[in-house]
C-alpha cells in the first residue's frame, strides 16, 4: 500500500471508531469500539513505519513489529500442530464384567503383556468387512513385548 492509502485507510478507521464510541449501548458495541481503536491504531503504527523507514509503499518485512509478529504467529502454529500430534493419542475406558476381564487378563498373562496392551493390539487389528461385519485379524504377540512400561 502506498502513503496515500495507508493515510486514506487511516481516516476511515478514525471515522469508524468515533461513530461506533458514539453508539454504545451493548456489549457487542464495546467489542465493536475495541476492534476500531485497535484498526485505527494499527494503521497509525503502519504509518508511522513507512515515515520512520522512508517506504513509498508498505513493506511487511521491513516492519519489525510486523516481521515479529509473523514469527510469534509461525511458532504458535508449529505449537499448535506439534499439540495436534501429540494428541493423537485416546483415552479409553471400557467397562467389562469379571468374567471378560479374567479372560483379558489370563490372555494378556499367557503372553507377557497387560491387558491395556492387549486391547491395543486387538484395536490395531481391527478392520470392517465388506458386509458391515467388524472382525478381528489374526495377530502374534511378541512375549513380553509391552508398550505400557
Amino acid at each position: 500500500m502506498t502513503a496515500e492509502q495507508i493515510e486514506k485507510a487511516t481516516d476511515e478507521a478514525r471515522m469508524h471508531e468515533r461513530m461506533r464510541s458514539r453508539l454504545c449501548e451493548t456489549e457487542d458495541d464495546v467489542r465493536a469500539i475495541g476492534i476500531a481503536v485497535a484498526e485505527h491504531t494499527e494503521w497509525r503504527r503502519i504509518g508511522y513505519v513507512m515515515e520512520e523507514e522512508g517506504l513509498g509503499a508498505y513493506e511487511p518485512e521491513r516492519d519489525p513489529t510486523a516481521v515479529r509478529w509473523a514469527r510469534e504467529e509461525a511458532e504458535r502454529e508449529r505449537q499448535e500442530q506439534a499439540r495436534q500430534d501429540g494428541s493423537a493419542k485416546m483415552v479409553l475406558t471400557v467397562p467389562v464384567d469379571g468374567q471378560t476381564y479374567w479372560h483379558l487378563r489370563t490372555c494378556a498373562g499367557a503372553h507377557g503383556i497387560t491387558p491395556r496392551h492387549l486391547i491395543g493390539l486387538l484395536i490395531e487389528q481391527v478392520r470392517t468387512t465388506p458386509e458391515g461385519l467388524v472382525e478381528v485379524a489374526p495377530f502374534a504377540v511378541e512375549s513380553g513385548a509391552d508398550i505400557d512400561a
